[in-house]
């Protein structure tokens, strides 16, 4: 056997030890692949099963905020008629009893608003 037969040989199976290679890491790349999809989609029905739950409770308390939301805009109504109904031409004492009560409605007890500034803020809503 010449050099270049030699050569040719040890060339070959060079070239089968790299399609070997080659199958086994493409087998391999596979089973990662189906490793992968297995993994993901066993998040996504995670996903999928809990996602709507956490849905219907945001959904409840958004439903409990807007409900009391209106319950101080109507007391902040009722008020307001009380005050038309008792108050006298330019008397601003009781006007800012009257809107310091809002604000104290709307938990806002640290403002401290001239003239009920915060509170016809409120009623503005």
């Amino acid at each position: 056997m010449t050099t270049i037969e030699a050569a040719i040989a040890t060339f070959q199976r060079g070239m089968k030890n790299i399609e070997r290679h080659l199958k086994r890491s493409v087998e391999s790349k596979e089973d990662l692949l189906e490793k992968m999809d297995d993994i993901l989609l066993e998040e996504v029905h995670v996903i999928v099963d809990t996602v709507p739950d956490q849905l219907l409770e945001i959904s409840a308390k958004i439903s409990r905020m807007e409900s009391a939301v209106e319950r101080v805009y109507q007391a902040i109504k009722q008020l307001e008629a009380q005050l038309k109904k008792q108050s006298e031409p330019g008397d601003d004492t009781k006007k800012r009893k009257f809107f310091c009560a809002i604000c104290k409605i709307a938990g806002h007890e640290t403002i401290k608003c001239r003239k009920g500034t915060a509170a016809q803020m409120l009623l503005k809503l």
